[in-house]
């Protein structure tokens, strides 16, 4: 359990400040400025972080917030969700295909990350991104160590698993902090 509380802060990104009230339809402009290949070459980053490390696929991400900032005139809040929204979509769109590829089936966990009402208040709330994450795996950790046990002896999935949960609630946060609530 610990290695996936780590996997979780290795995964996450800076939450931004909350935003305005900005247009959700359009949280995904920056990941739609993508290629798939730039939005491959994202998720490694996450999943093995290389402190003060600059990949050009994270200045494409950065870029493509900027050209969506300009069109809809964001503040840098809206972008910075925004970007922040595209980057977790990216590393949980990967973590699910992998995790369902080793035949774990992340639905239950979702679904936990969408009705889960502590974690939708402390979403909304302006404490750092990793209290929420830590929170909601303390809580379900007995789901996860099921899910784990039935699969032992694959190092990655406790840190594909980690990366899937840190990146889905990032996600939420971030679609909170772009509307403004």
């Amino acid at each position: 359990m610990r290695l996936l509380a780590a996997a979780c802060a290795a995964a996450l990104l800076a939450p931004p400040a909350p935003a305005g009230a900005a247009d959700v339809a359009r949280l995904d402009c920056p990941l739609n400025g993508l290629t798939p290949a730039q939005q491959a070459a994202i998720v490694p980053l996450a999943t093995n972080p290389r402190p003060g490390a600059t990949d050009p696929a994270v200045g494409a991400l950065h870029a493509a917030a900027q050209r969506c900032a300009a069109e809809f005139a964001w503040n840098d809040a809206e972008k910075e969700a925004a970007l922040w929204y595209s980057a977790s979509w990216i590393i949980q769109s990967a973590m699910r295909r992998q995790l369902s590829s080793d035949g774990i089936d992340v639905a239950e966990i979702e679904q936990l990350i969408l009705t889960d009402s502590q974690l939708a208040a402390a979403l909304r709330s302006p404490q750092p991104a990793f209290e929420p994450i830590s929170d909601f795996m303390t809580r379900h950790g007995g789901l996860f160590a099921r899910m784990l046990e039935a699969r032992a002896g694959h190092p990655d999935h406790a840190r594909h698993l980690g990366a899937f949960v840190s990146s889905r609630i990032s996600m939420e946060a971030a679609r909170f902090r772009f509307a403004g609530n």
